[in-house]
């Protein structure tokens, strides 16, 4: 699988590579370039470097070849039968290892150790897990570390997994893509394990977390929506009239494009230019203030699921973590975790 060729390994390379530099030479003579030495050699250096370069590339796509063959078994392996199952993963997990460096490394590990625990090697999973987990492999190298501590839960060492699924063991991955996603995930599992080992205090802090940063992230991201729909009417009036004083907040905003709206709507119809673009927006606003009053109505009562189609109007195109069905599932633990009474010991 990993056949890497080297700089003019085989014939077909060789002559390859004898037809550009017979191209090159052509070139020069059909423009009468002189072919001193030094002008010889000057065209191969430069057909070298290209020719290098291209070398590069096609390693490149044998990487990216041997990534997607690797992947695609892995897939079949998951729907294979039980009794195929073990060595079609088996398989995979050599052609995983055999991806050695190069831009698909941190991939690789990250799938070879999912291979290695769906094959029910836990300890060897956490290993490879563990190797790969660095910042510098940036998202792979984040999934891996919640790799190792699945693999680590796996072999049901509870200390070590919930560790592993701490904040303070997160933290070197926070300027990572796709960090708060797993914190969430991090923070749930957490949880998760503290209720099964009877730890309801620890339990609730974690769901508790979860709960909390929906809550700011989601009151935050409405806030960004309510200011951008402010800006965008501000900046229609002012374009209407240079003089008007800019509205304090959202709602005044609104009261301005209204109070303009109902006066350009009494004007003659050659005289309503900007009517569309002004009704347009005051719809977006009426829009996004709906939202926040059935959205603020529904988490009151208890059942914020309710409100869920509104939330992508209440918080315009914005995407954040942890997801409402996180918060919702946070939500739900808790009330679990209420049950369970105060810790009595290990």
């Amino acid at each position: 699988m990993n056949d890497r060729r080297t700089f003019l390994e085989d014939d077909q390379d060789q002559d390859r590579f004898l037809e550009t530099v017979n191209r090159g030479v052509e070139f020069a003579r059909e423009r009468a370039v002189p072919l001193t030495f030094a002008g010889v050699a000057a065209v191969l250096v430069i057909l070298l470097g290209v020719w290098l370069v291209n070398q590069r590339a096609d390693a490149g796509v044998a990487a990216y070849v041997d990534m997607h063959e690797a992947l695609t078994a892995y897939a079949a392996a998951g729907q294979a039968s039980a009794d195929a199952r073990a060595s079609e993963l088996t398989a995979v997990i050599g052609q995983l290892a055999s991806i050695d460096g190069g831009p698909y490394d941190a991939r690789a590990r990250y799938t070879e150790g999912r291979a290695l625990l769906d094959n029910g090697s836990a300890p060897q999973a956490a290993q490879v897990f563990l190797g790969a987990a660095t910042p510098d492999n940036g998202p792979f190298g984040l999934y891996s570390h919640l790799g190792y501590a699945s693999a680590l839960a796996a072999q049901e060492d509870w200390a070590g997994a919930i560790s592993a699924y701490s904040d303070a063991s997160l933290t070197p991955f926070a300027a990572v893509p796709g960090y708060d996603a797993a914190w969430t995930e991090a923070a749930l599992r957490r949880g998760e394990m503290a209720r099964m080992l009877g730890r309801p205090d620890e339990a609730k802090q974690a769901y508790e977390s979860v709960v909390a940063a929906y809550e700011q992230r989601r009151d935050g991201a409405i806030g960004d929506r309510a200011s951008e729909l402010a800006e965008n009417a501000a900046t229609f009036l002012a374009a209407q009239d240079p003089t008007a004083s800019p509205a304090a907040d959202l709602t005044a905003a609104h009261v301005a494009l209204q109070t303009w709206v109902s006066a350009t709507l009494a004007k003659p119809e050659a005289e309503r230019a900007g009517l569309t673009d002004a009704v347009r927006i005051q719809k977006q606003i009426e829009e996004h203030l709906e939202a926040r009053v059935e959205i603020a109505t529904a988490v009151a009562e208890g059942s914020p699921e309710s409100a869920s189609f509104r939330y992508g109007v209440a918080m315009g195109d914005t995407t954040i973590a942890p997801a409402q069905n996180d918060y919702q599932r946070a939500k739900l633990e808790l009330s679990r975790v209420d049950t369970m009474g105060p810790a009595t010991g290990e």
